[in-house]
Order: structure tokens, then C-alpha cells, then sequence
């Protein structure tokens, strides 16, 4: 028969490792998120100058200071560059929250297993 304490030091070693790499992913998948949050807010930035420039485009044509036609041509294309951008947006809210969600996942596993750690050092004590 086994000994139950070296049994039980074994179990506690492999969930401490367990925690060791759920730490990790933690950290990977915080970061991801934060890169996810940090690009749209970028791209948000970036729309926004386009539908500015595409405004002031249309002031200038005016006021005379540009024709009319380049002036539209101008800003269809600064508003098509902003509606590309706010597609990419969309998409790396999606990516912020799918990164947000699992690291909440990760997050719960990783309060379960120091429960059980602490749990059975008790035990073991």
C-alpha cells in the first residue's frame, strides 16, 4: 500500500504547479486584453481624425479654398478609411471581451485551486 502523506505532498505539488501555470496564462490573457483595449482605443482615435479631416475638407471647399469636387472625393475616401477602422474596432471589442471573459474564467480556477492547496496543507499538517 501507498503511504497517504507522501500521497497527499505529491497531489499538493502537482496543483501547486497547476497554479503555477494558470498564473502564467493569467497574465498572458491580461495582457492580450490590454493590447486588444489599447489598439481599438488607437483606431477609435484614428476614425475620428478621418470623420475631422473629412469635415474639414468640405469647410475648405466652402469657403473656396479647395474645389468642390476634389473635396468630396477627398473626404469620401477619409470616411471610407473611418468606416474600415470602425469595422476593426467593433472586432477588437469583441477580442477585448472574449480575452476579459476567459481571464475571469482563469481567475475562479485559480481561486479554487489555493483553496484546495491550503486546504490540503491543513490536512496534511
Amino acid at each position: 500500500m501507498e503511504d497517504p502523506i507522501k500521497m497527499t505532498e505529491q497531489g499538493i505539488r502537482e496543483m501547486k504547479e497547476d497554479l503555477e501555470k494558470a498564473l502564467e496564462a493569467l497574465a498572458q490573457i491580461k495582457a492580450m486584453a490590454i493590447r486588444a483595449k489599447n489598439d481599438k482605443a488607437k483606431k477609435q482615435a484614428s476614425a475620428d481624425d478621418y470623420a475631422t479631416k473629412a469635415v474639414l475638407l468640405l469647410t475648405k471647399a466652402q469657403k473656396g479654398e479647395l474645389p468642390m469636387d476634389q473635396a468630396e472625393k477627398l473626404a469620401r475616401e477619409a470616411l471610407a478609411l473611418k468606416e474600415a477602422l470602425i469595422i476593426e474596432v467593433d472586432a477588437l471589442e469583441v477580442q477585448q471581451v472574449t480575452h476579459e471573459n476567459a481571464s475571469d474564467e482563469i481567475k475562479k480556477n485559480i481561486d479554487i485551486l489555493k483553496f484546495n492547496i491550503t486546504k490540503w496543507e491543513n490536512e496534511l499538517k
